[in-house]
């Protein structure tokens, strides 16, 4: 499976992860230096100078359809936070288009996100 995105640390040692074994919390408790995420065009969107990164990715589970029970890959949320400022880059995985917003740690979808998952 091709990789989704790489974290790259201070170190230079690198993290790969994909849509089947997307394991960002799993993913070191180090300094990263940069967040290299491939899009379905085959651009990258590379995030950096951020004090934390945060991934996460939105499933939607079919329940009657023709492809009933099937996992289907939505949305993925890479998000980075550099002093009150929050910078969320929603992709679509089909399309690949990039809705972007700007917020604060106060955020309604931000206080949602599980504090474990910050890197």
């Amino acid at each position: 499976m091709k990789n989704l995105f790489e974290i790259i640390y201070e170190d230079n040692t690198i993290y790969y992860g994909n849509l089947q074994t997307d394991l960002w919390s799993e993913s070191l408790y180090k300094k990263i230096k940069c967040v290299l995420y491939r899009l379905p065009s085959g651009d990258s969107l590379i995030l950096s100078g951020y004090q934390k990164y945060y991934h996460m990715i939105e499933v939607v589970k079919d329940l009657s359809g023709e492809q009933k029970g099937i996992l289907n890959f939505e949305y993925s949320y890479i998000i980075g936070k550099k002093l009150d400022i929050i910078n969320i880059y929603k992709i679509n995985l089909k399309t690949g288009l990039i809705e972007f917003k700007q917020t604060t740690e106060n955020d309604k979808f931000i206080k949602g996100l599980n504090l474990n998952y910050w890197r």
